[in-house]
């Protein structure tokens, strides 16, 4: 009655991107919960909600990769926003502490 739609194969950039994507998440929860806590001690409000952002956002990025795997294999890259919000948070972070 129902007949599946057979998926086509992952591409091997893929595989290798979420593979990679999923093991940095393993200790990117540690990092996570220690640095949110200590992220507005030091007194730079837009670094410490940067650094919030980036923390939350890469676990939410590797997720939505990882769902849209088969139908938009380029969302792979999606998890590298997360390094382009630690470059914007250490520009703020030099520029904004003078």
């Amino acid at each position: 009655m129902f007949q599946s739609i057979p998926l086509p194969p992952l591409a091997t950039t893929t595989k290798v991107m979420l593979t990679v994507w999923i093991i940095i998440l393993v200790p990117w929860f540690l990092f996570a919960i220690i640095g949110s806590g200590m992220a507005f001690e030091g007194g730079h409000p837009v670094d410490a909600y940067l650094f919030i952002a980036m923390a939350w956002s890469y676990p939410i990025l590797v997720a939505v990769a990882f769902l849209a795997r088969r139908k938009y294999p380029r969302f792979v890259w999606l998890p590298l926003i997360t390094g382009l919000l630690m470059i914007v948070e250490d520009l703020v972070w030099r520029f904004g502490s003078k």
